[in-house]
């Protein structure tokens, strides 16, 4: 009996000194996953407080060449972005996206030559990578804007930098009361009008369309955004959208895979002293 006895205590002994190892392997563990998410979190907002150095570089005062008297100035140079400064920082770096009432003002990068076409999706401005990545265009979209649709990608971060407050347009007193998106070059500044903002499948737009090559499938798509036209989205038919737009569609995460919420805008004035006109004569 005495056995058994010491059996039974040792059985005892044995689980207590088990949940404490227990207790002490999950505290552990808990640190472990505290000081990793604190840390994850604060290389996330290191390289989202970088955008504001970018921001003050891309703001700052600089020179403008001037044109020699005999030459006919065709449109004023805008003078708002220093890409000179930017180009420093990213030579990848070829426009500049700002939309009133949001926090929407960042640089647009498009990779250059033997870096994949999707390759700011999880890289940041300084190459690194992770999040926040970039605001950026594919390279089968040209950089001069141009293309009847220019799709433009970013996060939906948490934090509400990058395209998080596209999100603002699913309400309608704000899509009603904001229409402006300005997109700069290095020569000039392009004002948009937003005519859409809706959740939508997760296709490739511009593979599944074959980069609207085909007029009569970019009308064909106008109208695929048209009827899209329901509860929870936000769209008004403009006789300005049709197959001579230049589009801009800005498109981000939802937390849904299967889905992305997009804004979109058709070209009112170019930069360079047209105007949109309805034949798409500009």
């Amino acid at each position: 009996m005495k056995s058994v006895y010491m059996i039974i205590e040792r059985v005892k002994f044995v689980v207590k000194e088990t949940k404490i190892g227990i207790k002490v392997f999950l505290g552990v563990v808990i640190a472990i996953c505290i000081v990793s998410i604190g840390a994850y979190i604060a290389s996330i907002k290191m390289k989202t407080n970088k955008y504001e150095d970018i921001k003050k570089k891309a703001y700052s005062v600089h020179k403008v060449e001037k044109k020699k008297k005999s030459e006919k100035k065709e449109y004023p140079k805008q003078t708002d972005i220093n890409f000179d400064e930017l180009y420093k920082i990213n030579p990848d770096i070829y426009a500049w996206i700002k939309i009133p009432n949001t926090n929407v003002d960042y640089p647009i990068l498009r990779s250059s030559d033997g870096l994949p076409e999707d390759y700011y999706l999880e890289h940041n401005v300084d190459h690194s990578s992770g999040y926040p990545g970039c605001i950026y265009t594919q390279k089968r979209n040209s950089p001069d804007f141009t293309d009847p649709n220019t799709v433009i990608y970013g996060h939906n971060m948490k934090d509400k930098s990058m395209f998080a407050t596209l999100h603002k347009f699913e309400d309608k007193s704000f899509f009603d009361t904001n229409k402006e998106i300005y997109i700069y070059t290095k020569d000039y500044k392009m004002k948009y009008r937003i005519f859409a903002a809706y959740v939508t499948n997760n296709d490739l737009i511009l593979e599944k369309y074959d980069d609207f090559k085909d007029k009569a499938v970019f009308e064909t798509y106008i109208q695929y955004i048209y009827s899209e036209k329901k509860m929870g989205n936000n769209i008004e038919e403009n006789q300005n959208v049709n197959k001579n737009s230049r589009l801009i569609t800005l498109s981000t995460c939802i937390g849904n895979p299967d889905y992305r919420y997009v804004v979109q805008a058709y070209l009112e004035d170019d930069g360079q002293g047209n105007k949109w006109k309805e034949e798409g004569d500009n």
